[in-house]
């Protein structure tokens, strides 16, 4: 038989899961202007971000 905190376990399984997709995509956004200040000029980076 299930028990009722399987729904709370999954949202907070699901809250875990989308919080860390959060900070993947924001460092893998930060390092892609990391490396293109690195590569580029000022003005290619901000025509990139533009």
């Amino acid at each position: 038989m299930p028990t009722r905190n399987n729904k709370g376990d999954i949202d907070r399984k699901n809250v875990k899961l989308a919080i860390s997709l959060t900070i993947f995509f924001i460092s893998l956004l930060f390092f892609n202007f990391l490396v293109i200040s690195f590569v580029f000029t000022w003005a290619d980076w901000l025509a990139t971000l533009i």
